[in-house]
């Protein structure tokens, strides 16, 4: 008669939560959200403040690059058929010609994450008890930032924070995207952001949050809390991702 010594099991679980507020000066939301955990697909878009319909163009952003994520095409496509319904909804009086939109897309499989972004909606990553950020803006500020003129610092209060060197909107001929990929290793979590918590909350209140709570929706609700705290002068949407550990027996 034989016998087996029961053992942990370890494996990767991935969690996530998201949610959008239209914060406290905003008469309405322009940023939408996909959560696709079974697709493997999150994304954040966020319509141009000041630009009319900016509501329609984060919308058909979001949705036209999930229906077709959904059918296996790459981001890289799935901007480009963005773009183009953009375009085509002008044309039959939905949203109007000056519209736009920045987006950042997660693509998790397993744990290879790939992230795609035109703008200054932002991804992060947290590991190690640090929060970094993995994404380069797309704005006016961050090329002088890159040029050394001026410092992080200086960017995060700079007056022309928000003008964009890169967008997408049915003026745009081709959306011009970044790209950064890796592994997400057990413990690590993303986040994804658009710029009405980036803009107005610190980088150490967001990465304190970080520290404080594990648990997705808490972490979430906190940023968006954190937002409104500091004025809510924008729309505020976020999204973490999250690699945990799961221990069972075997």
């Amino acid at each position: 008669m034989g016998w087996r010594n029961s053992v942990p099991a370890v494996s990767s679980v991935i969690t996530c939560f998201g949610e959008t507020h239209i914060g406290l000066k905003r008469k309405r939301n322009e940023d939408s959200y996909i959560c696709s955990p079974e697709q493997g697909l999150w994304l954040i878009a966020d319509g141009m403040g000041g630009h009319a319909a900016g509501d329609i163009a984060s919308s058909i952003v979001a949705n036209q690059i999930a229906e077709a994520h959904a059918k296996g095409i790459p981001i890289a496509g799935t901007l480009s058929i963005a773009r183009q319904s953009m375009a085509d909804a002008v044309k039959v009086g939905q949203g109007a010609a000056g519209m736009g939109s920045t987006v950042v897309v997660l693509v998790l499989i397993e744990d290879k994450y790939e992230i795609t972004w035109v703008g200054d909606s932002r991804a992060y990553i947290w590991s190690e008890k640090s929060l970094v950020q993995i994404t380069r803006d797309h704005t006016f500020v961050q090329t002088l930032v890159d040029q050394g003129v001026i410092t992080e610092e200086e960017a995060f209060f700079h007056p022309q924070a928000n003008v964009l060197e890169r967008a997408m909107g049915p003026h745009v001929e081709e959306a011009v995207a970044d790209r950064v990929s890796n592994c997400l290793s057990p413990g690590e979590r993303l986040l994804l952001c658009s710029d009405g918590l980036s803009s107005h909350v610190p980088h150490n209140d967001i990465e304190n949050v970080f520290v404080e709570c594990m648990d997705d929706r808490t972490t979430i609700q906190k940023l968006i809390n954190l937002a409104l705290v500091y004025g809510g002068r924008d729309n505020i949407t976020a999204i973490v991702v999250s690699n945990s550990l799961n221990v069972g027996s075997s």
